[in-house]
């Protein structure tokens, strides 16, 4: 990351909050797979498959109306 970033990627919560770019960004990026998780802290989610975005909403919406065939399967498995 480089000092014209604007958004910092984590891939744990504890690196999330511990890192020291914590707090210089105005965007973070936490890449979840526990969910019930990101839905407590997300403003956005954004569902991959296969390597592309096929769904991007709140997660009011996103958990409670997925648009996709592949999200609401992948919902319907989990207990969050």
């Amino acid at each position: 990351m480089n000092e014209q970033s604007q958004f910092a990627v984590f891939a744990h919560p504890i690196n999330y909050v511990d890192n020291p770019i914590y707090g210089q960004t105005n965007q973070h990026v936490l890449i979840k797979h526990e969910m019930g998780f990101a839905q407590k802290v997300a403003d956005r989610i954004i569902f991959m498959d296969k390597g592309n975005i096929i769904e991007e909403a709140t997660p009011e919406v996103f958990f409670k109306q997925p648009q996709t065939e592949r999200a609401k399967a992948f919902l319907n498995i989990l207990s969050y």
